[in-house]
């Protein structure tokens, strides 16, 4: 009666929400309000922000990579409007309200991905009370029990079903399209050394980063689930506009960590093919069809590369002094200072302190600090030895269910779990690169995806399961 009560209720919560909003937003558009357009916009608003909270993966997208667009002056945002914390909040209202109209369940997280995760956050709560760096040790810290924890954990109540994910999905390539249109109105130089970025807020590696995951979902997801040859058409026009980004962003690390995947899913499945038959003809269907658009995206991504040629000066330049053999100085010397922490004692067994590296290598502790740049040193480095195996373990049961999982699935599931395994790999190699836990949140967002993923699969076999009973 209670449950019914709540439920009944929930418009009531919409428009006290919306009100409440709109109340706290109006102050800051009372000086604009002359322009029709800005009118126009705050009673669109309410709209917006009910839809936001009626499909939470939506705004979760937005959370996850608010990162990329935040900063761009064009928003006119006010100083303390952090728009991650935003997104975040609306998403999290969002699962609550959908949670009451019965929409997704509960769920509890698998102990082979919470156990793992809850001690790296004990271990950097014990670690805050003898690190050096206790600024930097805050901030990320702070980051860790909210923002990432949320990113890792939320997939579970946001993924349910087929529609939520192909909502996401489709939210994440409309964000690197958003990105693509912005980068071209700008205007780009040929042949001139220069990063690019988008929304003046990306970045150049923020953007590689984003429009790698975006043609993952292209390719192994949307090319896939369309049927008419004109959507594919159009899919594959996405896709040379998502490699154009990643090229012209000037980073490397996104175009390496491009090509390795394909390598290993292509591998995956030419395994799984020579165990039944050689010939194209009598393949399984879903590995014939990964195998078919993987040489399409290939194809996409070197016609891209050959045709566009002009605009990618810095990549290619960048791409010519790593095969030379010169790296980093800097990351190299970050790399080796986190090795010494992890082979020293005592901080090889309890670790440096969270954010202590930042002062153990550079000698001065600041809000953000310095990171190794390979998510496993850097949580070695700052939480020894047992929060480098706690991490491992978590990598390594996350690739074990994804790859159990693909094993049951058929049709459309399997080019879900293929997108997933992808975009997790994917952010593995680029987390070893560039950042930290916090800054590679998306690589737990697809690890809590995979989870969630395990749950849905199972929760459809159950329900086949009684129906043929």
């Amino acid at each position: 009666m209670r449950a019914g009560f709540i439920k009944d209720k929930v418009p009531v919560l919409y428009f006290a929400l919306f009100s409440l909003v709109l109340g706290i937003s109006l102050p800051f558009f009372i000086d604009k309000l002359e322009n029709p357009l800005n009118i126009f916009i705050l009673l669109l608003f309410p709209v917006a922000l009910y839809a936001l909270v009626k499909y939470p993966e939506i705004p979760f997208v937005l959370f996850i990579n608010a990162g990329i667009y935040k900063a761009d002056p064009r928003l006119h945002l006010p100083e303390f409007l952090d728009l991650t914390v935003l997104f975040g909040i609306i998403a999290t209202i969002g699962i609550i309200f959908s949670i009451i109209r019965k929409k997704i369940r509960l769920v509890i997280p698998p102990m082979k991905m919470f156990l793992p995760f809850f001690i790296i956050m004990m271990l950097a709560i014990t670690s805050f009370a003898y690190t050096e760096a206790p600024i930097c040790g805050r901030e990320k810290l702070l980051r860790l029990l909210t923002l990432t924890s949320f990113a890792m954990f939320a997939p579970l109540f946001l993924f349910q079903s087929e529609h939520s994910i192909k909502r996401f999905f489709i939210t994440y390539v409309l964000l690197a399209m958003g990105m693509f249109l912005d980068v071209i109105s700008r205007g780009l130089y040929t042949n001139k050394w220069g990063f690019v970025e988008a929304f003046g807020s990306s970045g150049y590696l923020g953007m590689g980063k984003f429009s790698g995951e975006a043609l993952f979902i292209l390719s192994f997801y949307l090319l896939l689930s369309v049927k008419t040859k004109i959507y594919k058409t159009f899919i594959i026009g996405l896709l040379i506009c998502t490699a154009f980004l990643s090229l012209v962003s000037g980073t490397k690390a996104s175009v390496l960590a491009l090509a390795i995947v394909f390598l290993v899913i292509l591998v995956y499945n030419i395994g799984h093919i020579a165990k039944r038959n050689l010939f194209l003809k009598r393949m399984q269907a879903k590995n014939r069809e990964i195998l078919i658009v993987s040489i399409i995206t290939l194809c996409a991504f070197a016609f891209t590369t050959v045709y566009f040629k002009e605009y990618f000066f810095t990549f290619f330049s960048r791409a010519k002094l790593l095969i030379s053999g010169e790296f980093d100085s800097v990351r190299l010397y970050q790399y080796e200072k986190a090795l010494e922490a992890l082979s020293s004692f005592p901080s090889g067994l309890v670790g440096l302190g969270i954010g202590g590296f930042s002062m153990f290598a550079h000698g001065y502790d600041q809000k953000r600090g310095v990171y190794v740049h390979n998510i496993f040193l850097d949580i070695g480095a700052e939480l020894g030895i047992f929060g480098l195996i706690s991490f491992s373990l978590l990598i390594y049961w996350g690739f074990a269910t994804a790859f159990r999982t693909l094993k049951k699935a058929k049709d459309t599931q399997y080019y879900t779990g293929i997108t997933l395994i992808s975009l997790f790999l994917f952010m593995l190699f680029w987390a070893s690169v560039h950042g930290n836990i916090n800054d590679n949140r998306s690589l737990l967002t697809w690890l809590g995806s995979i989870y969630a993923y395990k749950r849905m699969m199972y929760q459809r076999e159950a329900v086949v399961a009684f129906g043929q009973d």
